[in-house]
């Protein structure tokens, strides 16, 4: 999008929370949501599906062989999980 003043370019985007009870979602996943009840004071979506996953966003956008295997193994994912828990926790 374009600012009409100032002509700068800019995106907007939007967080949503969603209840994913089986924790199938990692950071970087797209998914597909839906309207559901309030499940808690804010999450008003609920996860119905990854269609894209972020190891294979990684793999289309650097390549099947500049992706380190660490990033794309279950444990790499849980690795980068504990960080950024980390880092939100400093």
């Amino acid at each position: 999008m374009t600012d009409h003043k100032t002509l700068k370019e800019y995106s907007q985007h939007t967080k949503y929370l969603v209840h994913d009870p089986e924790t199938t979602c990692v950071v970087g996943d797209q998914v597909k949501i839906r309207n559901c009840r309030p499940v808690s004071a804010r999450k008003r979506f609920e996860f119905v599906e990854v269609t894209k996953g972020a190891r294979e966003r990684l793999q289309s956008v650097h390549g099947a062989g500049a992706v380190p295997d660490e990033l794309l193994s279950d444990e790499g994912v849980e690795a980068m999980r504990a960080d950024e828990a980390v880092a939100q926790a400093a």
